[in-house]
């Protein structure tokens, strides 16, 4: 049988009585079937029709121990998994031939054994090798006594390989018991001539990418090949397996067939895989995967596990959905920042320049012959004079009041323009709303009733005007709140900024003065007012420290007098330390200090450019050019994808301590 899901494993020949088994006649006792595989073994002599045929023991025997041997490279690392490979049960009785090299090796057929210990390849061989020909193998010629087969594992029937002590038995993963001084030679025989030192060979990066791209298939097929051995799925891989592999060409089937042994001719050759072209195979050999950057890494990860335990595979599958979520984000990152570059950055008005538009707004309402009739105002201005008279007011109030209603009714005797109905709305601000008490809720509620007019008429021209004055009212409040808070810190020397305008600030939001709050504010603008108010943990952390070093605000003098006098405790400093302590002193308040500060400005001016672009965010946000956009989606197209098929190979080859150094 062959394929790329089996090697050569034909059933045992039965010998005539009279004639050696036919493994033993055609020195290949494990009865390798003729092919690419068998070809490539130096004293390759022909084939019996189906069979191999070497022209010494030696060459038999070292075919055998090879193909062994890449079973193990590929992950293939119990008696089932070998047997089941060797020997497979479409042609096999496979669970009785797993049993019996099991029982020969005193091990469970489950069990995992350290391939690379060439007393396990010998010991694996002896026992397969008595199965193959029905009895145990005796090889005439030169064989070496550690390969004899009828000595078992350096030296020794087979059959005793049961029966011996545990550190002679084969050797468990992790687990290699060094080897008798008496084998050691043997060990080196098995294992053939030494591998050339890969510092002295010359990296191809051809011949890593060729190594790259390849690993995922032959790490998955080991993944599968363990999972599946001795089922109905594993018979049916088995079978394709062979039909597949009678499509390919002979060089293809040997690569596959023993791919490690095509690297090592390589290096006879002078030549080792390259480092780089070995991970970018990686990344060609992952790259298809579909899937959420998660499972995309995961999948990239167990392709390209070495591991041939269940849990080595799902940790490096673990590894790889991390770190693909991690290039994931590393691209989004990256996409982000090249979007922002390209995009285009909202004009946003400075006060001056929305008070210059503001005033062209109106100018065209104006200018468009809008007018409020005379009957509408004087409608509002009556119905404002009856809500005076019927509420609970001051004396005070009652006259400002009046006072103002007759002013109002002064500007009736016609109809009345935009701006001269918003100017009357600041008039009522200046000469009630200010004093606040009863006049201040009472001017209020006529203001409110102005707005009612206004904002009942539906013409686009007059809904921009009040929005652009709104705009303007808004930012101009706060803005002299921060300049309030500059005179006030200026004023006590060494105050920190941020402390005073959050008290300015803070009667434009309080719930308990809602006469005093910003008109109109968005929740933007609200969250933005809050900011302001609250400040941030680090410019409130900064402010509290600075207070405490600043030697112009009194904790820093208490601090300052403590240090250079000693403050009782102890003795005071002096030489260079008592001007160098007060200096640091010095420096850390005053840069703390300025921090908080600048902080408490920088979030000021975002609110001033919040409410000047119409206080949303969405309006302070970069606007996307086609340049951005085309970026954008390369980005997401190919950088993405790449990313998270990089990350997965990045942490292989990081981990792989295999791997030479360019």
């Amino acid at each position: 049988m062959s394929g790329p899901w089996e090697d050569y494993a034909p059933a045992p020949a039965k010998a005539p009585a009279q004639r050696q088994p036919r493994g033993i006649r055609n020195n290949n006792p494990g009865n390798i079937e003729d092919g690419s595989f068998a070809r490539s073994i130096p004293g390759y002599k022909g084939t019996d029709g189906r069979f191999a045929v070497y022209d010494s023991p030696e060459a038999g025997n070292a075919a055998h121990a090879t193909l062994l041997g890449s079973y193990g490279r590929r992950g293939l690392n119990t008696v089932d998994g070998v047997v089941g490979r060797w020997a497979p049960s479409s042609e096999n009785n496979t669970g009785a031939y797993a049993r019996f090299v099991a029982q020969r090796l005193g091990v469970d057929p489950t069990a995992p054994l350290d391939m690379n210990d060439p007393k396990v390849l010998s010991s694996m061989a002896a026992a397969m090798a008595e199965h193959e020909n029905g009895q145990p193998v005796t090889m005439s010629g030169d064989t070496p006594p550690w390969m004899d087969y009828s000595q078992g594992a350096f030296g020794g029937s087979p059959a005793a390989v049961a029966s011996q002590s545990a550190p002679q038995a084969p050797t468990m993963l992790n687990a290699a018991p060094a080897a008798p001084q008496a084998t050691m030679a043997g060990m080196q025989a098995l294992a053939g001539p030494a591998p050339p030192d890969p510092s002295t060979l010359k990296a191809d990066d051809g011949l890593g990418f060729l190594k790259g791209v390849t690993a995922p298939v032959f790490n998955a097929s080991g993944h599968l090949q363990r999972g599946v051995t001795g089922t109905p799925v594993g018979d049916a891989m088995t079978n394709m397996g062979g039909a597949l592999r009678g499509a390919l060409p002979e060089g293809l089937t040997s690569f596959i067939d023993n791919p490690q042994g095509f690297f090592d001719a390589q290096a006879k050759d002078g030549k080792r895989p390259g480092k780089l072209g070995e991970f970018l195979g990686n990344v060609a050999g992952t790259a298809w995967v579909p899937g959420a950057p998660l499972v995309q890494g995961a999948v990239g990860g167990a392709l390209l596990s070495d591991k041939t335990d269940a849990g080595g595979v799902l940790k490096d599958a673990a590894i790889g959905g991390v770190a693909g979520r991690a290039g994931a984000f590393a691209s989004d990152l990256a996409t982000t920042g090249v979007g922002k570059l390209l995009s285009k950055a909202p004009k946003i008005m400075d006060l001056t320049a929305l008070k210059a538009a503001k005033d062209a707004a109106y100018k065209a309402v104006d200018d468009s012959g809008f007018i409020i009739p005379k009957s509408s105002v004087s409608g509002m201005v009556d119905d404002f004079a009856k809500t005076v008279q019927s509420s609970a007011l001051s004396k005070s109030a009652k006259d400002d009041a009046a006072s103002i209603i007759q002013y109002a009714r002064s500007l009736t005797k016609g109809d009345l323009t935009l701006s001269q109905l918003e100017k009357l709305r600041g008039d009522i601000y200046e000469a009630m709303v200010k004093k606040g008490g009863d006049t201040g809720r009472i001017g209020a509620q006529f203001r409110a009733k102005i707005d009612g007019v206004i904002d009942g008429v539906d013409n686009g021209l007059v809904r921009t005007a009040r929005d652009l004055n709104a705009r303007l009212k808004k930012a101009d409040l706060v803005k002299r709140a921060s300049q309030s808070a500059d005179i006030r810190a200026e004023k006590d020397y060494g105050g920190d900024y941020g402390r005073k305008v959050k008290d300015r600030v803070f009667p434009l939001i309080d719930p308990a003065n809602p006469n005093r709050n910003l008109r109109g504010a968005t929740p933007d603008e609200v969250a933005a007012l809050t900011k302001v108010v609250t400040g941030t943990k680090a410019q409130n952390l900064a402010s509290t420290v600075g207070g405490m070093l600043d030697p112009r605000r009194l904790g820093g003098k208490i601090l300052s007098g403590i240090t250079t006098t000693g403050g009782g405790a102890g003795a005071p400093l002096t030489g260079g330390l008592s001007l160098l302590v007060p200096a640091l002193q010095m420096g850390a308040g005053f840069g703390l200090t300025g921090y908080a500060s600048k902080t408490a400005r920088n979030s000021v001016d975002d609110l001033i450019r919040l409410i000047a672009a119409g206080g949303s965010k969405q309006a302070l946000k970069r606007a996307p050019t086609p340049a951005s956009l085309a970026t954008q989606e390369a980005m997401d197209r190919f950088a993405r994808p790449l990313a998270v098929a990089v990350s997965a190979p990045s942490l292989a080859a990081a981990r792989a301590k295999d791997r030479p150094k360019r």
